[in-house]
This record gives C-alpha cells, structure tokens and sequence, in this order.
C-alpha cells in the first residue's frame, strides 16, 4: 500500500513566514526593553560600588569626602584615587583606545556608554554633585573644606555621582548644583528611560526622571540641607 507525501505549497509557507514574522515583530520590544532595563541594572550597581569606595575613602581618612580635584582645578582627584584605592585599577591613565576600553570595565562606566561617544575622556561617565558635597580643590582659597559623611543631616535623599553625558572637558566629571548653575543640566544625562541614576551620600543608589533632577526635587543636590 503506497502513501503519498504531502507538500506544503508555497502560500502555507508563505503563511507561516508570516506568522514567524509577526511573533518576531511582537517579542523584539520586549527583549530590547528588557536588555535596556538590564544595562540600567547594571549602571545602578556601578553607582552603588562607588558610594560604597567612597566610604571606604572617609572611614579611611577621619571620615572626610575626598576633593574633587588636586589643584587648583587642574586635574580630577576623586574619580582616578578612587579606582586606585579601592579597585586597584587606573583610571585616565592613557588616552589611547586600548586603555580606553580596559577603564570602561571599572564601575566609573555606564554600560549604555560606548567609547566612540567618549572621545579621550577617561576618568568615567558619572559626574561628582560638586560644592554641595565634594570641596573643589585643597589649592582653592574659596573652596570648603572637605565634608563629613556624617555631617549630612539627610545623606539618603542627597545625590553625590549621578549619570553625565560623554564628551570631554573638565565639567562631565562634575555637575554643579542646579539651583545655582542651572547651565550644567546640559550635562545630565537622560539615558536610562528618560531619567537618571544617582548614588546618595548614604551609598544607596536610585533612579528618578531628568526633569525632577533638574527641577531639584526634595533638594536632590543639597542646596539647602546639607
């Protein structure tokens, strides 16, 4: 007894290239929102890590912050001390793009950062909340004097790293508090979902949406509670 093999003709096929197509159509939203919600994850650990380094810093050091800078705003000091005191690794140490791919590992990266956007900058894509946390620089008449971790009255609401954007030049690894220099907001990034990641002065970290960081809700940057 002979059977004869059924074939599929060419508009089944076409019909079930379609439906493949569709489902694909319908689950790469999904994945590409869940990778962008992994890579904020992931940004939001970075922060956490270097909250956490900056306390090691002030256990370390009669519970002072650290300066931003080692002169007279001539280099970045807190960033590229801390990789090195805490994480063993060198931060800005070279310009060249081999260098520049091994610091994007370190925590002072977001994963959403790529090189190209970066340029030469390498003392990372987190800048510091400058003034209202960190003095400026020891060499700096008009500069604070280095704060006490335990001298914030409300060190789990007050950002102190928050996401920046690439680029070179002195001001993406420091952002000014934006009551008084509403200027550097061009700096904040928006990158995560239309908002931003932070690490507080108490080491946690969180995310919010741009407009409330630059709107300083609840005093984010310090300005009158610090």
């Amino acid at each position: 007894m002979s059977h004869k093999r059924r074939l599929f003709t060419l508009i089944e096929l076409l019909i079930v290239i379609a439906i493949i197509a569709i489902l694909a159509a319908m689950l790469l939203p999904a994945l590409n929102k869940a990778r962008t919600r992994a890579r904020q994850t992931r940004c939001l650990g970075n922060l956490k890590q270097i909250g956490q380094a900056v306390a090691i810093y002030a256990d370390s050091s009669d519970g002072n912050l650290p300066p931003l800078y080692y002169g007279n705003y001539q280099a970045p000091f807190l960033q590229p001390t801390l990789a090195r005191t805490v994480f063993n690794v060198e931060l800005g140490a070279s310009s060249s793009a081999e260098e520049l791919l091994k610091t994007m590992k370190t925590p002072f990266y977001c994963p959403d950062v790529t090189a190209d956007s970066l340029g030469t900058h390498q003392h990372g894509s987190f800048a510091a909340n400058l003034s209202h946390v960190f003095a400026t620089s020891p060499a700096n008449a008009y500069s604070p004097k280095p704060r006490k971790i335990s001298g914030f009255r409300r060190p789990s609401q007050i950002q102190m790293f928050i996401d920046a954007r690439g680029g070179t030049g002195r001001n993406n690894w420091e952002i000014a508090c934006l009551v008084e220099f509403a200027g550097h907001a061009a700096n904040l990034s928006g990158r995560h979902n239309g908002g931003a990641n932070m690490a507080k002065v108490d080491g946690s970290a969180t995310w919010d949406r741009r407009e409330a960081i630059i709107d300083n809700r609840n005093d984010l940057w310090g300005h009158d509670n610090q």
